[in-house]
């Protein structure tokens, strides 16, 4: 019989409304999660670890890094084949993509939750659970990559985004697209990613600011973020990777502290690249601002969280995220035994 470790943390998918304080919250534990789908999982063993019970909106990146780390802890046990990580969907994206960077395995890890919570009538986290637990044991998930499991489709976590807030579609994997698909109990992988670097460290660096700009804005959220200690800066720009000229002024005053500045693009898909000048992403580029590609900003944060820990040099960490940037995936069809 194949053993999956569950390690739930709460989220949605284990909350439930709260009478006395008139809200929904996460209260339910792991053993409770799994009653409804226990009859089903004829073949696999469940093993629960109950890691916390918060909403994702309470969780850190030091949260988000042990929590890698404790599925790393368990995928290392020769009796495991899998780890299945309840967690709200609010930052799944991120913490499913700091256990793709730090957590060294072949074995599976699946991310799922729900957007409807567990005293709903009509709630997707058990179906979510049943069919991330079955992804967790199959063999053709392995190498794959850190996943997420979510709505009858499989993504990974390098390229997966949350575009719903409330809808049961909620995630998905703009310009990339779905790695594959549950169809009732089969396991279908349309498309495998590139292999991602795995970092060993023992911590994560936390001081690290993200920057969304709007139009006209001034430098005054960059000047804050060096005035509290940043060590890095992510800077959300527009289209290509341009800023308003206040902003640039600035953007160049924190290169020049040695501070890191990493641009990205506002855009929902395509990247950044230095093309304009005049104070554009071309003139960043000359001052030695380091351009994301299409990453996104929250996980270029994560990126960063964990490479800081190794180097601080600029050449060294534009290599970092350049080969974290590599998309290029193989294309196959599997199917389940």
């Amino acid at each position: 019989m194949k053993k999956v470790v569950l390690i739930a943390t709460g989220g949605t998918i284990a909350s439930a409304w709260n009478e006395k304080e008139g809200d929904v919250r996460a209260s339910i534990p792991g053993e409770s999660l799994i009653e409804k789908i226990s009859p089903y999982l004829t073949d696999i063993s469940l093993e629960i670890e109950n890691f916390s019970n918060i909403g994702s909106h309470r969780m850190t990146l030091e949260n988000v890094f042990r929590l890698a780390k404790c599925a790393e802890k368990h995928l290392m046990r020769e009796d495991v084949c899998g780890v299945v990580i309840t967690h709200g969907t609010d930052t799944m994206e991120e913490s499913a993509y700091m256990a793709d960077l730090v957590a060294s395995s072949e074995k599976p890890v699946v991310f799922t939750g729900a957007q409807y919570s567990a005293d709903q009538p009509d709630s997707d986290g058990p179906r979510n659970l049943y069919t991330a637990i079955l992804v967790a044991a199959s063999p053709h998930a392995a190498g794959l990559g850190v996943l997420l499991v979510f709505d009858g489709e499989i993504h990974a976590a390098k390229f997966v985004k949350k575009i719903h807030s409330s809808q049961l579609h909620a995630f998905d994997s703009p310009g990339h697209g779905k790695l594959g698909f549950i169809d009732g109990d089969e396991i279908c992988i349309q498309q495998r990613p590139a292999v991602i670097r795995k970092y060993k460290v023992d911590g994560i660096e936390s001081r690290i600011d993200i920057i969304k700009l709007a139009i006209g804005m001034d430098g005054r959220f960059v000047q804050c973020a060096i005035n509290s200690g940043t060590k890095a800066i992510v800077i959300e720009a527009f289209g290509r990777g341009n800023v308003p000229p206040a902003v640039f002024s600035v953007i160049k005053a924190a290169v020049k502290d040695n501070i890191l500045v990493v641009i990205t693009t506002r855009c929902e898909q395509g990247g950044v690249r230095p093309i304009y000048g005049d104070g554009g992403g071309k003139d960043l580029e000359r001052i030695g601002v380091v351009f994301a590609g299409d990453m996104p900003a929250i996980k270029v944060r994560i990126l960063l969280s964990v490479i800081l820990m190794i180097t601080q040099n600029k050449d060294e960490i534009s290599k970092a995220i350049h080969e974290a940037l590599d998309s290029e995936s193989l294309m196959s069809t599997l199917h389940t035994e």
